[in-house]
């Protein structure tokens, strides 16, 4: 009993030790993968670091202005360290925020200062359109001489035509697209029915 009030304390008083038993946490009992852990680890040691040169030892001492002026230092960058994508500073602060969530559950720490803190905004690259060529080739793959090849040959035809989502043609009722060939008796015939599919919201 007093070996675990002394590892307590310890952790209390010593933003390292905060962090290894945090670290520990997602090992062992959250089994997170040792490449999560490893960024995890990566982005709470710049905290650490950033921290020191604050002159802040223990847990209980970080204020919700430390953790923004370290946000903001990943931002813009310093002479040891170049400013990081937006993407890496909100994995980092996702790190932080849940050391400090850990560290109000485990009672290390009484608050959490890095309640208000928030992920910066990422933006969203458009998606990249295929090619002609590489829509060809990807066609190509299916064999439409057996069976499963011809249904993964008349999915990718549909993705192509339609530009649906892959959700969508995957709830497509079969006997949907049955009605439709049956009644244009298998050939491409111009103002029949379509199908209807149903994206977001059931629209």
């Amino acid at each position: 009993m007093r070996f675990a009030v002394n590892i307590v304390i310890m952790i209390r008083n010593d933003i390292q030790a905060f962090i290894r038993s945090f670290l520990d946490h997602l090992t062992v009992e959250r089994g997170l993968s040792a490449h999560t852990t490893s960024a995890y680890r990566r982005d709470l040691g710049r905290y650490a670091e950033f921290l020191t040169g604050q002159s802040i030892t223990r847990p209980a001492d970080i204020r919700p202005a430390h953790i923004s002026a370290f946000v903001i230092s990943l931002r813009t960058g310093s002479t040891d360290q170049p400013a990081l994508a937006p993407a890496s500073v909100a994995r980092a602060v996702v790190a932080v925020r849940s050391l400090h969530r850990f560290g109000v559950q485990e009672q290390i720490t009484v608050d959490n200062p890095a309640t208000a803190t928030q992920p910066p905004a990422t933006s969203r690259r458009l998606p990249k359109a295929l090619s002609l060529d590489e829509v060809q080739r990807l066609l190509e793959t299916t064999d439409p001489a057996t069976p499963l090849g011809l249904r993964d040959a008349a999915l990718l035809e549909l993705l192509y035509g339609t530009g649906a989502r892959i959700s969508e043609l995957t709830a497509l009722d079969v006997d949907d697209v049955s009605r439709l060939v049956a009644a244009t008796g298998g050939a491409v015939v111009e103002n029949t029915a379509g199908l209807r599919l149903f994206g977001k919201g059931s629209k």
